[in-house]
């Protein structure tokens, strides 16, 4: 008798010829990513990546916003960490990826004055175009002393893993490199579950070890103290020139622990979208869906 997976029809084979190329998977094990991965050999392939980058600077991309199109010599591509580049205006490519999920998954966010969205964060320029977008939008930071949270009033601070807001209250939460720098991703997912209605979505682009099974843990908090289980990793932070601290990157292990948290159904996406100007390292990014 075969296995459950002989029976899964065969994986997409992406053409990666003229383009433009679109991609959007979902997987909830890591075996279905492997499959694509191993039946898409350039996904991984730094020429190809580049040739799709050159297309996107030779006929522009569209914004998700604003549905306009944005002239190839407006994109700014600085190295190749594609998913913190491919600048266009206020947004880059994860900026998009997560706004074209957030329109695919959360229907009700096309009625933009009724949709409540919590970003964790509201000085960037992405918070920025979710503001003029959403008016019921609400970002903040984590501004960990009063000095902080004096400058950049009126945008509030929030702990990802204390929420002051009441259970229920939003119909949408995103992050964006976040998750890897908060002290228990368990106690930020409970979080979240609790303040999004019943049936709302967290989309939350973050570092994800796609080939591994188990997350990888940095650091942690023992009664209050950092203890540092590796070379100690800071990412660059809006609110500090020193960057902030990685207390975990995750991987697929992230799925269960989002279900255990209050989800009732936990996905990695799988986004790479040529016209809308959204790569990665991996060919495309991937994002955790999550649903309340």
């Amino acid at each position: 008798m075969g296995r459950p997976d002989d029976a899964r029809p065969d994986p997409r084979i992406i053409d990666f010829g003229t383009g433009p190329i679109r991609v959007l998977e979902r997987f909830a094990r890591i075996d279905e990513w492997r499959r694509l991965a191993k039946a898409n050999p350039s996904l991984f392939d730094g020429a190809v990546k580049r040739e799709i980058i050159a297309r996107m600077q030779r006929n522009g991309i569209i914004d998700p916003l604003s549905g306009q199109r944005i002239r190839g010599a407006e994109i700014i591509v600085v190295g190749e960490a594609y998913h913190n580049t491919i600048t266009a205006g206020d947004l880059i490519a994860r900026n998009r990826a997560t706004l074209l999920l957030l329109d695919r998954l959360c229907p009700g966010s096309k009625a933009r004055g009724n949709f409540r969205l919590y970003a964790a964060e509201g000085i960037t320029g992405f918070a920025r175009r979710l503001r003029e977008s959403f008016p019921l939008f609400i970002g903040s930071e984590y501004a960990s002393t009063e000095e902080k949270r004096k400058a950049i009033y009126p945008v509030p601070h929030q702990d990802l893993c204390a929420l002051t807001f009441g259970d229920a209250v939003f119909d949408a939460v995103v992050t964006q490199d976040v998750l890897e720098h908060v002290p228990t991703i368990e106690t930020a997912l409970r979080e979240i579950a609790r303040v999004l209605v019943p049936g709302g979505w967290s989309i939350n682009a973050h570092p994800f070890l796609c080939m591994n099974e188990t997350s990888l843990r940095q650091a942690k908090l023992v009664e209050g103290e950092i203890v540092h289980l590796s070379e100690p990793v800071y990412h660059g932070d809006p609110m500090s020139p020193d960057g902030v601290l990685v207390f975990e990157l995750p991987a697929w292990d992230i799925l269960e622990r989002a279900r255990s948290a209050g989800f009732s159904r936990a996905e990695m996406w799988f986004i790479l979208d040529e016209r809308r100007g959204v790569l990665a390292d991996t060919g495309g990014l991937f994002l955790s869906a999550l649903h309340r």
